[in-house]
């Protein structure tokens, strides 16, 4: 019997899609169908600005407390795409997985254009894309943005910084690409890194420019994104009467991460070594826990690295690129990576994944894409097939065993 090749590669690719799509649908089940709008921090901000307030009536999950105030303290903008659905559905009806999922659908056309954009075959593109969605953080960030308020800030970062990639590598409207980055910033602060490369871009763009012509695009660049930073600045004023007091410092911890924060602050070097483990080095694996550390806990909440959860990404030191834009793209990872060794918590609760990568991602992804010119095609294939697969086990896969069978693990998945 003869081998056809194109054939055992069209039936992985279907293998793939399949598991990610039965996959991601069952995953997506206690989501949306078991959680209220009650349970995420941005509704509820969104219900508190459409009654004029920015402080909310209850406590909940990772609020900072202020004055007797309870208070969202991570960056607005998420809250004010909820806004909308919040006016038109009320609070409890309002499920931020779902516009997570739309959310979703246009990062996927998105990242189709840019991968076209870059030179990157049909083929491959489509290949990419399922590694960015359902081989990374990113679709732990989909399943969990109906929960507390991080991973939702998560989706719409990536989705900004998307369009500002797009937007550079196409019309090149700076002042759009200074509202989107802008909007990532406001989203999640780590994102402000991505100046870097959206600077280089500038440089690169506007070479041939005249220099008013340069300078021009510079301003309507920088001043549409120092709004970002003023209204930020303002936000922390009108909370905690301080411009640059964010409010993490008030922010009600419990366990281990009170306990970090006691002794050595939000940032400390104290903190490298467990990070860069969980970053680069640590492995799946289950939790046992009990007296006689014989009761299971699921897997590790502390996620896993890169390395183990998705290998792909190494495909992108094989990147071949604009050297300036390619210096700029990793001093970007590279700064980011480093901000978060030294933070007190690498992201915990998450479940294979270390979901704070997902503040350069979508800068990663574009390396990855460039780097598959040059790895052999069943290399990097393969360790998007193994991605896939770990996620599908982790966040869909052993939830469910563990629901058949009852036991009581309180899985991420699960709340």
């Amino acid at each position: 019997m003869k081998f056809d090749a194109e054939k055992v590669k069209h039936s992985v690719r279907v293998i793939v899609c399949t598991l990610g799509l039965l996959a991601a649908l069952g995953s997506l089940y206690y989501p949306v169908i078991k959680h209220s709008g009650k349970s995420n921090n941005y509704v509820l901000l969104a219900d508190s600005i459409l009654h004029g307030r920015l402080d909310s009536e209850e406590y909940f999950h990772d609020m900072a407390i202020y004055k007797g105030k309870y208070y969202v303290g991570f960056p607005p903008f998420p809250a004010l795409i909820l806004v909308p659905f919040v006016a038109v559905l009320g609070v409890s009806h309002t499920k931020a997985v779902l516009v997570s999922l739309m959310l979703t659908l246009l990062n996927i056309v998105i990242l189709k254009r840019i991968l076209q954009k870059l030179d990157i075959s049909l083929s491959n593109a489509k290949w990419i894309i399922i590694a960015f969605i359902f081989g990374t953080p990113y679709w732990l960030a989909v399943v969990k943005s109906t929960w507390v308020q991080s991973f939702f800030g998560h989706i719409i970062a990536v989705t900004c910084i998307l369009l500002a990639i797009n937007e550079a590598l196409g019309k090149s409207r700076w002042y759009l690409i200074g509202l989107y980055a802008g909007m990532a910033f406001l989203s999640r602060q780590l994102c402000i890194y991505s100046l870097i490369l959206f600077g280089c871009l500038w440089w690169n763009n506007t070479n041939s420019f005249t220099f008013g012509a340069r300078m021009k695009s510079a301003l309507s660049f920088s001043s549409v994104f120092a709004v970002s930073i003023v209204i930020y600045l303002i936000l922390n004023w009108l909370r905690f009467d301080n411009i640059f007091d964010t409010g993490y410092s008030h922010l009600e911890l419990s366990g281990f991460l009170k306990e970090r924060v006691d002794e050595f602050g939000l940032f400390n070097p104290a903190y490298v070594l467990f990070n860069l483990t969980y970053m680069f080095f640590q492995g799946p694996h289950i939790v046992f826990g009990g007296g006689d550390n014989l009761v299971y806990r699921g897997l590790d909440r502390f996620g896993t690295s890169l390395t183990f959860a998705s290998p792909f990404v190494f495909v992108a030191l094989a990147a071949r690129w604009n050297k300036k834009l390619l210096t700029a793209a990793w001093v970007t990872i590279a700064l980011s990576i480093i901000h978060m060794l030294f933070y007190h918590g690498n992201g915990w609760v998450q479940i294979n994944a270390q979901r704070y990568t997902l503040d350069f991602f979508p800068i990663l992804i574009i390396l990855v894409a460039l780097g598959t010119k040059y790895v052999p095609g069943l290399l990097w294939k393969s360790m998007v097939v193994y991605s896939v697969v770990m996620n599908s086990i982790a966040l869909f896969l052993l939830p469910a065993i563990e629901k058949l069978l009852n036991f009581n693990t309180e899985l991420i998945i699960s709340q």
